[in-house]
C-alpha cells in the first residue's frame, strides 16, 4: 500500500466514523509522516472535499483545527420503503441532515403506485438542495448484483421490481446505492456507537418483518448475490405455522406482525381478556398494551420473547458479536425482551457469557434507514471521486455500490 492510499484511508475512515479529525490526531493514531499528511490534506481541500474552517493557510494557533468533509461537496437523498410508509432524508456531504419527510403507503398499493410515491418524495427533497444522488433501503431480499427485488414478503407488490434501473431512470443518478433495509440500518446502529465503536455488532430488527445485519470492524457482511441475515425466515420448527414466505415454522411465522395479530385473535377467542381493539391492531399498540399489563398482550409478548431469544443465541454462537442491538416496534418490550435474550445466551452459548456481550435497545428513530442510506451513498460518491477501492472506506462494504 503506497503512502497516498494509506493516508486517504486514514483520513476518511476517521472522519466518516467520527465526523471530524485533527491533523495531529491523524498523524499520531496512524503514524503518518507530517509532510505526507499535509500534502494530502491540502490537495483534498483544493478539490473541495475537505474543510478546515478554523485554519488559515499552513499555520494555526495552539488549538488544533478540525478537519471535516466539506458540506458543499455534494447533497444526497436516502429513501426507505416499508410496508406502511416511505421515509426520506436529505443530507449534505458532511452528513448533516437538512430535510426529512415521509408519505403513507396504502396496503393495496401497486408497484406502479409505490414507484410514483418514491419519485414524488425524491423530487420534493431535491427541490431546495439540487441533490441528484440517492441511496435506497429496500424492504426485502434484493439481488445485489442486478438490483432486482427478489422477494418482499410483507409488500408483495414490490417483488420482481428492477429497483436499480428504476432509480437510474427516475433520479438521474447513474450509480444509485441499493441494499436491504436491515443491512442499511445496521450501518446506522454502528455509527450511533461513536466514539466507542464495537469490533463486531449484530443488529436484529423486529417490525412488520424480521431481519438482521452484521458489521465487523466497520465492514458490513453481504451475501453472495443477495442479502444475508434473513433472520425472520430461519425455520425453527418444520411443520409449524405457515409463514407468508411459503415455508412453515419461520421465526416470522411466530413473531412477525401478521402472526402476532392472528395469535392475539386466537387468545381472545379462547377467553383471555384484552383491552385492545383487534380491528385496529398494530405492533406499536400491542407493545404499549403489553407494557401496560393487558392480559392477552402480556401473555403473547412473553411467549414471543421466548421464541426470539433462542434465535439470537444461535446468532451469538455463530458470530460471537461484541454488541447486539435490537430495533423495531417489538424492541419496545424493553427489559422483557432483553432478559429473555440474556437468559438464552447464558443457557445455550458455549464460551459466550451474556455479561461479555453488550445487548441494548436501539435509540434511533424511524428515519434511521433513510438517513443511513444517504450516508452510504455519500461514501460511495467519495470512493468514486477519489478513485478509492471500497474497502478503503471501512463503513461501506464491497457490493453495496
Amino acid at each position: 500500500m503506497n503512502d497516498n492510499t494509506y493516508v486517504m484511508q486514514a483520513i476518511f475512515s476517521e472522519i466518516i466514523r467520527n465526523g471530524s479529525a485533527t491533523r495531529s490526531q491523524l498523524s499520531r493514531d496512524y503514524d503518518l509522516r507530517p509532510a505526507t499528511l499535509v500534502a494530502a490534506v491540502e490537495r483534498l481541500k483544493r478539490k473541495g472535499i475537505l474543510w478546515e474552517p478554523d485554519r488559515q493557510g499552513r499555520h494555526t494557533g495552539r488549538k488544533a483545527s478540525e478537519l471535516t468533509l466539506n458540506p458543499k461537496a455534494g447533497s444526497f437523498i436516502g429513501l426507505e420503503l416499508t410496508p406502511s410508509r416511505i421515509y426520506g432524508v436529505q443530507i449534505n456531504a458532511a452528513g448533516v441532515e437538512e430535510r426529512r419527510q415521509s408519505v403513507a403507503v396504502q396496503p393495496e398499493s401497486s408497484s406502479k403506485k409505490i414507484c410514483s410515491l418514491l419519485v414524488s418524495l425524491f423530487q420534493h427533497l431535491r427541490i431546495s438542495s439540487g441533490a441528484g444522488m440517492v441511496g435506497f433501503a429496500d424492504p426485502g431480499a434484493i439481488d445485489m448484483k442486478t438490483g432486482q427485488a427478489l422477494q418482499t414478503v410483507n409488500l408483495p407488490a414490490w417483488e420482481k421490481v428492477q429497483v436499480f434501473e428504476f432509480f437510474r431512470e427516475n433520479t438521474g443518478d447513474r450509480t444509485p446505492l441499493i441494499a436491504p433495509e436491515t443491512l442499511i440500518r445496521t450501518y446506522g446502529e454502528y455509527l450511533d456507537c461513536t466514539p466507542d465503536f464495537p469490533d463486531t455488532l449484530f443488529h436484529a430488527r423486529f417490525s412488520e418483518g424480521i431481519g438482521g445485519g452484521f458489521i465487523s470492524r466497520g465492514e458490513l457482511l453481504v451475501g453472495n448475490h443477495c442479502s444475508s441475515m434473513e433472520l425472520g425466515h430461519m425455520v425453527l420448527s418444520p411443520g409449524g405455522r405457515r409463514c407468508r414466505c411459503g415455508n412453515r415454522g419461520c421465526l416470522e411465522a411466530v413473531a412477525g406482525a401478521a402472526a402476532l395479530r392472528q395469535m392475539m385473535q386466537e387468545l381472545v377467542v379462547s377467553g383471555v381478556s384484552t383491552r385492545m381493539d383487534m380491528s385496529q391492531f398494530t405492533l406499536a399498540e400491542f407493545v404499549r398494551m403489553a407494557n401496560d399489563n393487558d392480559r392477552a398482550a402480556q401473555v403473547l409478548a412473553q411467549e414471543t420473547c421466548e421464541r426470539i431469544a433462542p434465535v439470537l443465541a444461535m446468532v451469538t454462537t455463530l458470530l460471537n458479536p461484541q454488541m447486539i442491538v435490537l430495533s423495531g416496534e417489538l424492541a419496545g418490550l424493553g427489559s422483557m425482551l432483553l432478559d429473555a435474550v440474556k437468559r438464552a445466551i447464558a443457557l445455550r452459548c458455549l464460551n459466550n457469557p451474556a455479561e461479555a456481550i453488550q445487548i441494548k435497545i436501539s435509540a434511533l428513530d424511524e428515519y434511521c434507514g433513510a438517513r443511513s442510506a444517504a450516508l452510504l451513498r455519500r461514501n460511495l460518491f467519495l470512493e468514486k471521486t477519489l478513485q478509492l477501492c471500497p474497502r478503503f472506506l471501512a463503513p461501506l462494504s464491497a457490493g453495496l455500490g
